[in-house]
């Protein structure tokens, strides 16, 4: 019986945290992201002419995730992908998987890697610098969407 006051006030006491040491998310119209210690938005989800475009760091920069969402233009996966393959230098043709394009590439002497995919008539690029698996693991661990699930790696 002396358990139930004590977790009443452990209860009470989660739920009184100050926002401050509560996670933070942020959220546009593709995804939100809830982030987790550590983690910071150097960019928010931010529209400009139709693009979301947002960048999240760990620590002092890297790893570092961006994320670049919008309307296709009627463009197919395959020539997004080819377009932002290009403009990154990829040191490779893309590869699809799942569904999902993706190349590696290097900025900065870090490696990093991009995926790209297509959901109807909207598609997003999600770039991973500094450390690729850990920056796949805060994607898959912190960034959701109910409307565009497959946007996402």
């Amino acid at each position: 019986m002396t358990k139930l006051p004590l977790l009443f006030l452990l209860l009470l006491h989660l739920c009184l945290l100050p926002a401050s040491l509560q996670a933070e998310e942020l959220s546009c119209k593709y995804y939100s992201v809830r982030l987790p210690a550590g983690w910071h938005a150097v960019t928010p989800p931010t529209e400009n002419q139709g693009m979301y475009n947002a960048v999240f760091v760990k620590g002092s920069g890297y790893p570092s995730v961006s994320l670049l969402a919008g309307e296709t233009g009627g463009a197919d996966l395959k020539t997004i992908a080819d377009i932002f393959a290009e403009q990154y230098k990829a040191s490779k043709p893309t590869s699809l998987k799942n569904g999902r394009y993706f190349f590696n590439f290097t900025l900065e002497n870090k490696p990093c890697q991009a995926w790209i995919a297509v959901q109807g008539h909207s598609f997003m690029v999600t770039t991973l610098i500094g450390s690729p698996k850990e920056g796949l693991r805060f994607v898959r661990n912190n960034v959701h969407s109910t409307d565009y699930p497959d946007l996402l790696p």
